[in-house]
């Protein structure tokens, strides 16, 4: 069946691409409700159809079960990330900050610009705001649970107490994940 080698590799290529959008998601500062129903149905749909594929033999049945374990374990630790409210112990996490944390730090070095309200990339992170609070600068990657807001939050001193709503959880030096509640 010549035109089954195509499908397969299609089937492969849009697994893989699903895979990368789920590691996007639970790499980021937080997952926000909308985002969780997308990576679940999401999820669903290309499951649904690696299986189908792995049965039908349009693709190897241990490529199929291959993917389709990788896909579950980034739904469960998108799931996880969701449900536990954000934990910046995320190894993925950690990595996209680390890689981002230069350009983050020349954003803090640049101090003469004021807040800023339009959504920008930073690193690799898709920064919606910043705020500047006397010495501190948020950067607010989204929201994250159903109301609340996540971001990466730039200190010189350590916090005597955090603010009412709020939770930081240091990740580097002067660098704190911040999870705002409503």
């Amino acid at each position: 069946m010549p035109t089954s080698r195509p499908l397969a590799r299609s089937i492969a290529v849009l697994a893989v691409s699903w895979a990368l959008v789920l590691v996007w998601f639970v790499s980021n500062a937080g997952i926000d409700y909308l985002e969780m129903l997308v990576a679940l149905a999401g999820t669903v749909v290309v499951l649904a159809g690696m299986l189908a594929s792995g049965i039908t033999g349009l693709i190897p049945r241990r490529g199929s079960l291959l993917l389709c374990g990788a896909l579950l374990l980034l739904l469960t630790a998108a799931a996880t990330i969701f449900g536990r409210a954000q934990s910046p112990s995320n190894p993925l996490f950690r990595l996209r900050f680390a890689l981002s944390q230069p350009a983050l730090a020349d954003r803090v070095a640049a101090r003469a610009e004021p807040s800023i309200t339009q959504s920008q990339w930073i690193g690799l992170f898709h920064v919606t705001r910043v705020e500047r609070i006397g010495n501190e600068v948020r950067f607010i990657t989204g929201m994250c649970g159903v109301v609340d807001q996540c971001g990466l939050v730039f200190r010189p001193v350590p916090p005597i107490r955090a603010r009412s709503k709020e939770r930081l959880r240091n990740l580097s030096g002067s660098w704190y994940h911040l999870y705002d509640v409503f």
